[in-house]
């Protein structure tokens, strides 16, 4: 008897349900839940794929499709939830909080499983419902209109793809994504900017740099760790397919654009929770350059090593009440949440024996030339961002407790399991590289120095008026090809 997927979506929504009984006890349960996910997952490992319909009519039917690139994205959903819930037990989270966060569980899931197009964007919706009330969970003013923001932006985005999809189904009569055959490009290019709204990639997803920055920690790790590869997922699995692979060399140029941009933002920014959160709008392009396995790994790498980093930096930033990095910098960080956030660093930089080396360096070798260009200059522009969390200092206390940076472990060793069992499968030219790239991101950080850039994109008029230049621009693109 094979184990069923849609455990994976059931458990978490009977857990949300046990939280508002036993009220008390949503720590406890979540926990659990958590624990339970992650088994529930690595038991799919054990066995093949699964393609299969609930419903007797294939046609309209809920199209599950668990390969092995949704495996992998499932198995970091469970290591980032287990690792976030670990970590916010030592906070004062009460119960609505983690029933929020088993429905978000529960429909990010079902997404990466989802193969139908109407389904999909049924749990987005759900899911996004649930971020929404995340990101403004504790109730302060620059949360509400963060969350706010968030919330209209994605509607706005929605409704572009639930029009793409209305008219895939006039042409296909379905929304099987396995039988769909007749594609007008206004309709891929309606989907596509939805989607991409959903997956932090500079321009279309500039809801997100306020969110991620500031929401509580715990949120902005699910958001950056989780949240953003619903909609890149989603992107990467219609881009396989033959109907949507003449929009390849479009996403593909956005992603590289969306790398390049982040950098430059995150290298200009003061705010600490939000140089991660222009990082991530840069990394998101690394994961959308293409639709290789190699861009999977770097998803999952992502989440990992992201949410590590909103953890660490997020707990440091809430003990001090410090946004600003100098401030920061001037204070002093527990010595094991300095190592991991440390090593965190080394897994974003690409840092040979860490995790993103690997990912970064097999996307490299999936790219043309003008595409390794692109990311090389990301490349150089994450190390010239990021170097300065580097200096942060130790505080040496006597006694830290393991328990309450358990969740810290867990992401930690996957960041230096990936890489360490990964780089002894690189080229000494791939190393070489990386070692060049990182060198020359510290002297950019050395040399050069960036005032703030116009937050201009960031304005919610001038976001939803980019929804329509893409849409113009993407069906200008078709016509041209």
């Amino acid at each position: 008897m094979r184990a069923d997927p849609s455990y994976l979506v059931i458990s978490p929504f009977l857990f949300s349900v046990a939280i508002l009984v036993f009220k008390k006890h949503s720590k406890l349960l979540s926990t659990l839940e958590a624990m339970l996910n992650l088994l529930l997952v690595s038991i799919l490992f054990l066995e093949g794929d699964y393609d299969f319909y609930i419903s007797n009519w294939v046609s309209k039917g809920i199209h599950l499709l668990v390969d092995f690139n949704t495996k992998v994205i499932l198995l970091m959903i469970s290591i980032v939830f287990l690792s976030v819930t670990l970590n916010s037990l030592k906070k004062d989270y009460n119960h609505h909080f983690y029933f929020f966060s088993s429905v978000f569980l529960a429909s990010t899931n079902a997404s990466m499983m989802a193969y139908d197009l109407f389904n999909i964007y049924v749990v987005i919706e759900l899911a996004s419902l649930t971020a929404y009330l995340l990101i403004g969970y504790k109730q302060k003013t620059i949360q509400l209109w963060a969350s706010l923001k968030y919330l209209i932006l994605s509607s706005v985005a929605l409704n572009f793809y639930l029009l793409g999809i209305g008219i895939i189904y006039a042409y296909n009569r379905t929304f099987d994504i396995s039988k769909i055959e007749v594609l007008p490009e206004i309709s891929i290019v309606f989907v596509l900017v939805g989607l991409l709204a959903k997956s932090g990639i500079f321009f279309m997803s500039m809801w997100l740099p306020l969110a991620h920055s500031e929401a509580e920690t715990e949120v902005s790790a699910l958001l950056s760790g989780i949240f953003v590869k619903i909609g890149a997922f989603q992107i990467i699995k219609l881009l396989s397919i033959e109907a949507f692979s003449t929009a390849r060399p479009l996403i593909s140029m956005i992603a590289i654009v969306s790398s390049i941009l982040g950098t430059v933002y995150a290298f200009s920014e003061k705010s600490t929770k939000k140089v991660l959160a222009y990082s991530t709008l840069s990394q998101m392009g690394f994961v959308l350059s293409g639709t290789s396995l190699a861009n999977i790994l770097h998803m999952f790498n992502h989440g990992i090593f992201k949410s590590l980093l909103f953890l660490t930096v997020g707990d440091s930033v809430e003990n001090m009440e410090k946004k600003n990095f100098q401030d920061l910098k001037d204070k002093k960080i527990p010595l094991l949440r300095n190592l991991t956030l440390k090593i965190a660093l080394f897994g974003i930089m690409g840092v040979p024996l860490f995790s993103g080396f690997v990912s970064k360096s097999l996307v490299d070798h999936e790219m043309h030339f003008t595409g390794k260009i692109g990311l090389s200059i990301a490349a150089v522009g994450t190390v010239a961002s990021l170097w300065r969390f580097l200096s942060l200092r130790t505080q040496r206390i006597a006694k830290e407790k393991i328990r309450e940076n358990i969740g810290y472990l867990i992401l930690t060793t996957f960041v230096i399991l990936v890489g360490a069992i990964g780089t002894f499968k690189m080229n000494l030219s791939d190393i070489l590289k990386s070692l060049i790239l990182i060198a020359l991101g510290v002297l950019v950080y050395k040399i050069f120095k960036l005032g703030n850039i116009s937050k201009v994109f960031e304005k919610l008029d001038n976001a939803l008026f980019i929804y329509i230049i893409f849409c113009v621009l993407g069906l200008i693109f078709f016509t041209v090809i």
